[in-house]
């Protein structure tokens, strides 16, 4: 701000370019653009009120996670709950970093401005910095849940490189996140833009080779050549969890021995029926094909038909 008590922009664009403002019409206007957004997201957010209610009123599970090796001491409610807050984490470092991209393009034109405005918004511009490496933090915490519902391998869940690769490289960022926090609080005393512009850098390095990259390349070079063999032990636990989603353990199975008072000449008085008996049914036929064949990827079965032929001894299926 001037002496006259304008407000001037920092960037090359705007230069010399001031507006007729008052600090106190300025900060009318911030006000009331704060409040829009923030009606804005409560609106979205108020549609998860029942989520809510599901969480408070839910009861523990209490189950082990084997693929990630946790126990999931809270329900499908409550990880909703985790995972929409992991959202608004992300909506809140969204607009954090386009606020920081306005902060870092005025930072051109602080060649003008005294050396005391320059290091107070070096300082706001790291106290911005600490509070997105916090939500990052947190929502790379938040991530590991959501490995359960990782689609990365041939399974719905954690597979191989889910449990070998992303989970540790979610730990390597959490712990970069936190150690990110701590480098802030040191540099808030002394602030270096050079520095800041080299953390965010590596930190945007890791990001892109970790999370994003080097999942996917190990999924497609090292368990795709021998899928079956890896993926083995979480197809079993994916089979496990599943029985266990349905309540499938208390199934009791009862036999039906085969009656041995048939006589040939009851089988002979009934060939009609005999060579009519459906010996395969197309519907879990088709699937066993399809859970069969997509783990080796050797073909995929759309439809399996019945059909009947009027061959030279008779009409078949």
């Amino acid at each position: 701000m001037s002496p006259a008590g304008k407000v001037f922009a920092a960037s090359d664009a705007l230069r010399g370019i001031s507006a007729d403002l008052s600090p106190k019409a300025l900060m009318w206007v911030s006000g009331v653009a704060v409040m829009f957004v923030s009606l804005a997201f409560a609106a979205a957010v108020s549609s998860q009120w029942d989520t809510y209610l599901r969480f408070r009123t839910a009861d523990l599970l209490g189950v082990t996670d084997l693929s990630i090796e946790w126990t999931l001491a809270f329900t499908y409610s409550a990880f909703r709950s985790m995972s929409y807050c992991r959202v608004t984490w992300r909506f809140l470092r969204s607009a954090l970093s386009q606020f920081l991209a306005i902060r870092l393009f005025g930072l051109r034109s602080l060649s003008q401005v005294r050396s005391y405005d320059a290091d107070n918004t070096a300082r706001h511009l790291i106290l911005l910095l600490f509070i997105l490496a916090g939500t990052l933090a947190w929502g790379f915490y938040l991530d590991h849940y959501e490995l359960v519902y990782s689609t990365l391998g041939v399974v719905y869940g954690a597979g191989y490189a889910a449990a070998h690769v992303t989970r540790v490289v979610f730990w390597m960022m959490l712990g970069a996140s936190i150690l990110a926090c701590a480098l802030l609080v040191l540099a808030y005393r002394r602030p270096r833009i050079k520095f800041l512009a080299i953390g965010i850098g590596v930190y945007a390095l890791l990001y892109i080779g970790g999370v994003l990259a080097l999942p996917p390349l190990v999924q497609a070079f090292v368990v795709r050549p021998s899928e079956l063999v890896r993926e083995t032990p979480y197809l079993n636990h994916y089979i496990d969890f599943t029985r266990k989603a349905y309540n499938l353990g208390g199934i009791q199975e009862t036999a039906y021995p085969a009656l041995t008072d048939l006589t040939p000449e009851v089988l002979s008085r009934n060939q009609d029926t005999i060579q009519n008996v459906r010996l395969w049914d197309s519907r879990p036929l088709l699937q066993t094909y399809q859970q069969t064949q997509a783990i080796r990827l050797y073909y995929q079965f759309y439809n399996v038909d019945v059909d009947r032929y009027h061959l030279s001894d008779g009409y078949h299926q």
